[in-house]
């Protein structure tokens, strides 16, 4: 699953782009239930560590990312924080429904 499916494409002097300003990415609706990750030392900076701990996979960081209003992982993952993990089940759902077509 990749989150450049929430955005719409455009094309600027000739050049196909993602449009950011033009997004579906909201809030992860909770249906299936979250875990929780307490931020280690080593995690520091490593949202795709905490990702693949998690999910098997790096490629959910910015999932972990909306879920827990981080605009910037290398300055907002601080020591003993706890994050929210969503489930698989409400990020497939969350992808279902809000993917750009």
């Amino acid at each position: 699953m990749s989150r450049s499916k929430f955005y719409s494409r455009i094309v600027v002097d000739g050049i196909p782009q993602l449009d950011h300003l033009d997004t579906t990415i909201t809030e992860i609706p909770t249906i299936f239930g979250n875990t929780y990750y307490t931020v280690a030392e080593f995690d520091i900076g490593r949202i795709d560590r905490i990702s693949h701990i998690n999910y098997g996979t790096s490629e959910y960081w910015w999932i972990i990312c909306i879920a827990n209003n981080i605009s910037n992982p290398f300055e907002e993952l601080e020591l003993g924080r706890t994050l929210i993990i969503p489930s698989t089940g409400d990020i497939h759902e969350y992808y279902r429904k809000n993917k750009k077509r």
